[in-house]
């Protein structure tokens, strides 16, 4: 009898040399193509003017969202931790020249936002809103090149003036800065500090803490000879709230950057009113979420 034909012996571990590899060694893969990879050129609305010439101009560069960032983006809802990705991915989307990203001011940080979303997507914006007065529905579609934006100068830096306020009611004098991203973290902190307290009485206690760590000066004395920020604080919650107002609007008015809340007419009614854009991570979340399975 004819001996049973051998089965080729199988070896764990090691690659079989089948006829397409035996004459040339391993077979060849297929290899992906390369990505192009692009950037792109932006002046910051401060023009780097507070930053002490560590930015000159403003001018930094961009890079485009890729899919990592995607995956780090995606299933973030609102909040701190949104607030914390969101930053973590501009951070290494933004060439700064070495200048420290907390030390950003927080209109550049939105700017950014705005403009890397622009540069990796598209530049439209759309905002769907009901009108206050006849509560009908209103569409506002702009891009975000034609949103308004105010430029910092050399002079208005300079100018006393623009960052202090007498307040109507108390005639107080009160200096102050523009927020950084650095501030935005001590508010942060100092709010969930206070979650217990704002829990009990449904209250939101950072908001005058944030007001607090814009002031330097009270009546041209520095807030560290007051005591420091929370006498300051304390202060602040017995202001009257035409002089909040007063204040808040003249640290709105010296802030450079982009006007998150244009006025728009209703087209059904007429009536004038502002339009609240959407938050950082909300300008990213529709144009990163996944597909719907069918």
């Amino acid at each position: 009898m004819a001996d049973a034909k051998k089965q080729p012996q199988k070896i764990t571990g090691v690659a079989q040399v089948g006829p397409e590899t035996a004459k040339g060694g391993a077979a060849n893969k297929a290899t992906l193509p390369s990505l192009n990879t692009l950037t792109l050129p932006y002046t910051l609305p401060s023009q780097g003017v507070p930053y002490g010439g560590a930015i000159p101009g403003g001018n930094v560069v961009l890079s485009p969202m890729r899919g990592e960032q995607e995956e780090a983006l995606a299933g973030t809802g609102t909040g701190p931790h949104t607030a914390r990705t969101v930053r973590h991915v501009i951070k290494g989307l933004v060439n700064l020249n070495g200048f420290p990203f907390e030390k950003l001011l927080l209109s550049d940080f939105v700017a950014l936002v705005l403009n890397v979303m622009a540069f990796s997507y598209d530049p439209n914006v759309s905002v769907s809103v009901s009108c206050p007065e006849c509560k009908k529905r209103n569409q506002y579609d702009t891009e975000v090149g034609k949103i308004p934006c105010d430029v910092l100068t050399e002079e208005k830096f300079k100018d006393a003036s623009t960052y202090q306020v007498e307040l109507p009611v108390s005639k107080v004098v009160i200096a102050f800065r523009p927020l950084t991203l650095e501030d935005t973290d001590a508010i942060e902190k100092f709010a969930q500090r206070h979650q217990p307290e704002a829990d009990a009485k449904g209250s939101r206690p950072e908001l005058t803490f944030g007001i607090a760590k814009a002031i330097t000066h009270v009546n041209g004395k520095t807030v560290e000879e007051f005591g420091g920020l929370v006498p300051l604080r304390h202060w602040l919650r017995e202001m009257t709230g035409r002089d909040l107002a007063a204040l808040r609007k003249a640290m709105n008015d010296a802030e450079s950057g982009y006007d998150l809340s244009p006025e728009i007419e209703c087209v059904h009614c007429g009536h004038t009113f502002e339009v609240r854009l959407p938050e950082a991570g909300e300008f990213f979340r529709g144009k990163t979420a996944a597909p719907r399975s069918s």
